[in-house]
């Protein structure tokens, strides 16, 4: 079984698709880390903090979203099946993790 947090832990959620967003919410996690090919494989265009066409079609497509004191960050991922990108690269998320900013995050690809 899953033991209770410490009181003020730090809680965090790797998943492999986003959409566990809303139930981290309610469960009162922190930080959230997924991935799921959100960040699509082909980018046309970026509005908003959203890359198109993915969001047309993936609810959480974007880098980062924040509600309820939890912080999500989506990772377009380093490794697929599907061998093309464009203007989509790989990238692999580095996060720091104190205070007082709490999360700050760096992103590479290539």
């Amino acid at each position: 079984g899953q033991s209770e947090p410490r009181s003020g832990a730090f809680r965090i959620l790797c998943a492999h698709d986003p959409e566990v967003f809303d139930a981290a919410c309610v469960a009162g996690y922190d930080l959230v880390l997924a991935g799921h090919l959100h960040g699509g494989q082909i980018v046309l265009s970026r509005r908003r903090g959203r890359d198109y066409p993915a969001a047309w079609f993936y609810r959480w497509n974007g880098p980062t979203f924040q509600r309820a004191g939890t912080t999500m960050l989506v990772s377009r991922g380093g490794a697929d099946t599907f061998p093309l990108r464009f203007r989509c690269p790989r990238e692999v998320l580095l996060c720091a993790i104190g205070v007082p900013s709490r999360i700050s995050t760096s992103r590479t690809g290539g």
